[in-house]
């Protein structure tokens, strides 16, 4: 069993395994012309540039199927134009590069689209109805009764809130293989020290990491708050390595989860998404972060840039 600062030898033995790597910007690229060629059931080999990519309205069509988001199919469109680009720089025929220039003028299309959005980014009713001041979350902390319920809350209130990888969080004892084998094994894990300190959050089971790779909550970006949360809960579990029951491991039971907890402590049916707007709009309500600041707040967040101010960012 695992309390503050008490140390279980059991639970976290190191198992040796290679480092995961970060997915390079060329791989990105070619993931998304894969994507793309399944979705219209064309084909990537044999050419320096896929053909299929010369139909650009047929192309530009499946993106938008795919998704309706200006920020995604922005990055689709990118990686084609990087493709061409490269194709072109590879020795592709003069042709291509009038397709690049329709290309372009899509992705100029989209930009737009994104600007748009980011200036008239109203909060919608149904946000509003689940919307609730952040600057409260002392007092609406005290209504809650378990240790689970209070984790959950200081999960998404005390940290830049992601999506929900917390679901399959587990806890292990830090080493350098221990760490290998979390991105091996694509695992989310708490690291704590053999003395019971929390070390870090190692998250690489979440929405993007296949490109993104290892994102890592270092133990002084962890309020004390939550650290007291976290541990209060592993005391809870003598023989279990997971934070959350077996039921709440799959995205929607646990999304559920946490939106009954913020109904419970709010009076506010906030889901994920919302916590996410709220937390958003709650650091970008003055308008001063410098554009560094607002990287550094996107990535804390599993987002864009352009996904943070565009689609999270809501005024009133």
């Amino acid at each position: 069993r695992l309390e503050a600062g008490v140390a279980d030898p059991v639970i976290g033995r190191p198992r040796v395994r290679v480092a995961g790597t970060v997915m390079s910007t060329i791989d990105q690229n070619k993931l998304r012309i894969k994507k793309i060629a399944s979705i219209m059931g064309a084909s990537v080999e044999g050419d320096v540039i896929p053909m299929f990519l010369q139909n650009t309205a047929s192309v530009y069509a499946h993106v938008r199927q795919h998704s309706d988001n200006a920020n995604t199919q922005s990055s689709y469109i990118s990686s084609v134009l990087a493709t061409i680009r490269d194709g072109i720089k590879g020795g592709a025929n003069d042709l291509w590069s009038l397709v690049k220039l329709e290309y372009k003028k899509i992705l100029d299309e989209i930009q737009s689209t994104i600007k748009k959005e980011i200036n008239d980014n109203i909060m919608s009713i149904d946000d509003s109805s689940k919307w609730f001041d952040l600057d409260l979350k002392n007092k609406y902390r005290k209504k809650l009764d378990t240790n689970m319920e209070l984790l959950i809350f200081d999960l998404y209130t005390l940290l830049p809130p992601r999506h929900s990888e917390y679901r399959s969080l587990e806890i292990e004892f830090y080493n350098p293989k221990a760490l290998a084998a979390a991105k091996k094994d694509k695992k989310n894990i708490l690291f704590i020290t053999k003395t019971g300190r929390i070390s870090r959050i190692s998250l690489n089971d979440y929405k993007g990491s296949v490109m993104k790779g290892e994102y890592i909550i270092p133990s002084k970006k962890i309020p004390l708050k939550l650290k007291k949360s976290l541990m209060a809960v592993v005391g809870e579990k003598p023989d279990d390595d997971f934070f959350f029951p077996v039921q709440y491991r799959s995205p929607d039971e646990f999304s559920r989860l946490v939106t009954k907890v913020f109904t419970k402590a709010t009076g506010r049916a906030a889901g994920i998404n919302i916590l996410r707007k709220i937390y958003a709009s709650n650091q970008l309500e003055d308008g001063n972060l410098t554009e560094n600041q607002k990287i550094e707040l996107a990535n804390s967040m599993g987002t864009s840039v352009s996904m943070l101010m565009s689609s999270y960012r809501k005024v009133d």
